[in-house]
């Protein structure tokens, strides 16, 4: 409803949702501002950015994400909660979505790409809203005016209230749990965004991702902790062993695996 109304779209992110968006946003002014030095830094390496900006930037010309087929139940909140928390929104928010119709004006996409930028701080002018950004490489200070704003900044563990209660808490802010999910109290446990997994013997092929996928196979591990124990839960799982993920980005099957990442390019010579 919002984009119905909107030529000029400033997204704030740089994960998957901020990636799939301007990949399938269409006849609208798109800027995109990333506080890192490449674009898709929290899954791809800087020397392959070239390749994904030309494919963003193309975006998608036809079809919909998975054809508009849905691969996992879909969920929804009330129509009188609209600023209900929720989850992740997994891999299929935007599969049902056709953006070309979404806008009944045909203007042409255009895209800014704001690298190493961060918000400062938001304002309205009347009807107007302002965006004041920093470029954290000179340091100057800029302004935008876009009609909608974005955000899709990733994940912050709701964990404030729990520290109170004496959890400690990890680096990204998360509850401190061993490889059974439990906490340092007894009968407690987290799992999920909100958790920060610490192991004594950590595998190089796994680390923790704010992904939907980890968030349900902590969670597993975590009610075979509480109803069978730890040592059933460790005995059941190789979840810490490997981390995997299968996605999609600009129209192509991805794979990430730990410390690489494995595209399923058109053909060999764009590898």
């Amino acid at each position: 409803r919002q984009l119905e109304k909107s030529k000029h779209v400033l997204i704030v992110g740089n994960g998957g949702i901020a990636t799939e968006l301007l990949f399938e946003l269409k006849n609208v002014k798109i800027t995109w501002l990333v506080r890192d030095a490449w674009i898709c830094a929290s899954f791809f390496p800087e020397d392959v950015e070239k390749f994904i900006e030309q494919r963003l930037l193309k975006g998608r010309e036809n079809g919909q994400k998975h054809d508009g087929v849905l691969k996992h139940l879909l969920h929804s909140a009330s129509s009188s909660r609209e600023s209900a928390q929720g989850p992740a929104l997994g891999p299929d928010w935007c599969a049902s979505i056709d953006f070309g119709k979404i806008r009944e004006e045909t203007d042409e996409k255009s895209v800014e790409i704001l690298r190493n930028c961060v918000v400062e701080n938001f304002a309205t002018e009347g009807k107007e809203l302002i965006v004041k950004y920093k470029n954290r490489n000179d340091g100057k200070q800029k302004e935008l005016r876009p009609d909608t704003i974005i955000w899709a900044g990733g994940v912050v563990p709701n964990s404030e209230i729990w520290t109170k209660s004496g959890l400690k808490v990890g680096e990204n802010g998360g509850i401190t749990v061993n490889d059974a999910c439990e906490t340092p109290l007894p009968d407690v446990f987290a799992c999920g965004d909100v958790c920060s997994v610490s192991l004594p013997n950590p595998s190089y092929l796994w680390n923790q991702r704010q992904l939907w996928t980890q968030a349900r196979q902590q969670g597993e591990v975590c009610g075979r902790s509480m109803v069978a124990g730890a040592e059933e839960a460790r005995m059941q799982n190789m979840y810490f062993e490997l981390f995997s993920h299968c996605t999609s980005f600009f129209g192509l099957k991805v794979r990430l695996r730990d410390h690489w990442i494995q595209t399923s390019f058109p053909n060999t010579h764009d590898r």
